[in-house]
């Protein structure tokens, strides 16, 4: 009679393979460069989303309050190191400038159109281990970009960040969705994890200056992507400890900074100790900011005239820049300094604790 088609599988061997959890399974630089593509990919989707709620306002007929809203947004592109250096209060015409130079001035090194064109580059370096549909997006990003004509109109500007946007989304889809779990799609969530963390408390801090009213909580929760969101929960009434809250220690929103270090965390005990018994630097850094964040009162920081809000926000970033820089030291032996991206102006240069 025919043969039982399991006599054709192949007899499983008597040893089971010992699953390897030891050392990392890639090359130190290919890491530094996937952790360095996801640093790039938020931080052009932080420079979008601000640009084009900068483009929003300065082409509305809004009163007095919107160009103060205005100025947050450039102020936030300042603290970021999006803007090109000295743009200082706009009129309408510096804020014209001054957002489409930040958007695409080749000849300055953030610029939105500067970012992608270096996530094109690490794209070509990581390529064997990005899935082929994140890196047919990705390879995508700068098209339109470089299509716009000179001269275009405010309406134009934001038709092409919105089509940045949604390539965007997609990449984050094509990453989530099809790449396997190993230490290239750690480090890369890692990378976005430590940008989105530290983007988001730049924002914090420009977004909400002494004084900032109803318009200002608006911005900067559409900048943030987090204005639905918001409305969801509280209806229409803004306060501020509820949107510092959501963007800041609320672990359900995926945009707010717990958010992000807990992922960090769970990232961090994933991968391999250097020494078994001891935990990362790295690691324990990530801890003793989640455990602040945890146990952060956010009312009562942000009670007053908000010095302990930016006391929270000043400590949380250091503490990210440092744990960023651990993760540099431990896992990217061949260091070198072409690409960092640096601590900005307020933040003490001295990342040693």
């Amino acid at each position: 009679g025919p043969k039982d088609w399991a006599d054709e599988l192949p007899a499983m061997p008597d040893r089971r393979v010992q699953l390897r959890r030891g050392g990392l399974e890639l090359p130190s630089r290919l890491l530094d460069d996937i952790y360095w593509l996801g640093r790039y990919v938020e931080r052009a989707e932080m420079s979008a989303r601000l640009l084009r709620a900068g483009f929003d306002r300065l082409g509305s007929e809004g009163g007095a309050d919107t160009g103060l809203v205005l100025r947050a947004i450039i102020e936030s592109l300042n603290t970021l190191d999006m803007a090109p250096p000295n743009s200082g209060a706009p009129s309408p015409q510096a804020g014209f400038a001054l957002l489409s130079g930040s958007m695409l001035d080749r000849k300055f090194g953030s610029s939105l159109i500067s970012i992608c064109s270096r996530i094109h580059q690490l794209t070509v370096g990581v390529r064997s281990r990005l899935s082929r549909d994140a890196w047919h997006v990705l390879r995508r990003l700068e098209r339109p970009l470089r299509r716009l004509p000179g001269d275009s109109s405010i309406a134009a500007l934001i038709e092409v960040l919105d089509e940045v946007l949604m390539t965007l989304s997609a990449v984050a889809g094509t990453t989530l969705d099809n790449m396997v779990r190993g230490h290239a799609w750690i480090f890369l969530d890692m990378g976005r994890r430590v940008e989105r963390g530290l983007l988001t408390l730049g924002l914090l801090r420009a977004m909400l200056p002494p004084g900032a009213g109803r318009l200002h909580m608006e911005a900067l929760l559409e900048v943030a992507d987090s204005l639905l969101t918001y409305r969801a929960r509280y209806l229409s009434s803004l306060q501020v400890a509820p949107v510092v809250d959501l963007l800041l220690t609320d672990d359900t929103n995926p945009r707010s900074l717990l958010f992000q270090v807990r992922s960090l965390r769970a990232h961090l005990e994933a991968l391999p100790r250097m020494d078994e018994t001891l935990r990362g630097k790295a690691e324990r850094r990530v801890i003793t900011l989640h455990s602040s964040l945890l146990t952060a009162d956010v009312v009562l920081a942000c009670a007053g005239d908000g010095a302990g809000l930016r006391q929270l926000l000043e400590d949380s970033s250091t503490m990210l820049w440092q744990c960023s820089d651990d993760v540099t030291q431990t896992w990217f032996t061949h260091v070198q300094d072409s690409r960092a991206i640096a601590p900005p102006r307020w933040i003490n240069e001295e990342l040693e604790v």
